[in-house]
């Protein structure tokens, strides 16, 4: 059962980022950066879930948080690093609004029939602001590194072998994406 929910996560998380993909080639960019905006809000939520992944125990958000990088690669490779990069500071502003808004809620005073609810929700979101706060810099710092690799690999690019350029991007992002997590 375990598998099943993990692949469903997989095949959600990727039908999403795909979706928006086509529908930003049809109605523009603007849509494929507020699914990027979206799922790095959604990675920094669930973040604080710890669940098990085949043999490793990591946060919830690691199937979302990586097809970020998957979003990235492709507004990289149609419309350039300029609006990748826009791409990145909407997720990081998206982010800054999401601990904002947490933090009111939470100060907010409670409703008197509401406040075991209210405990309840303080200590789930709570974490959020710690771990969006946290995460942020490893976010710009790995974001900005894949829209870098990208465009130098694509460059350096040898021959007729496109999956190259991937290749060499994906192994140089492994010594970031830790980081972000």
């Amino acid at each position: 059962m375990d598998i099943v929910i993990i692949l469903l996560w997989i095949l959600a998380t990727l039908a999403i980022s795909s979706l928006s993909c086509v529908i930003g080639k049809r109605y523009g960019i603007e849509y494929i950066i507020a699914i990027m905006a979206s799922l790095v809000v959604v990675a920094n939520v669930i973040a604080g879930k710890i669940v098990v992944f085949g043999p490793f125990v990591v946060p919830a958000a690691v199937i979302v948080y990586a097809s970020t990088f998957l979003l990235t690669d492709i507004i990289s490779e149609k419309w350039g690093k300029q609006h990748a990069r826009r791409a990145v500071w909407a997720g990081f502003y998206a982010n800054v609004v999401l601990v904002v808004a947490i933090l009111i809620a939470i100060s907010w005073p409670t409703a008197p029939f509401a406040k075991d609810f209210s405990d309840k929700f303080a200590s789930v979101l709570g974490l959020v602001p710690r771990i969006v706060l946290a995460s942020m810099v490893a976010y710009l710092l790995s974001q900005h590194h894949d829209i870098f690799a990208f465009h130098f690999w694509k460059k350096e690019q040898v021959g007729d072998i496109y999956g190259l350029e991937t290749l060499l991007q994906l192994l140089s992002r492994k010594l970031l994406i830790p980081l972000s997590l």
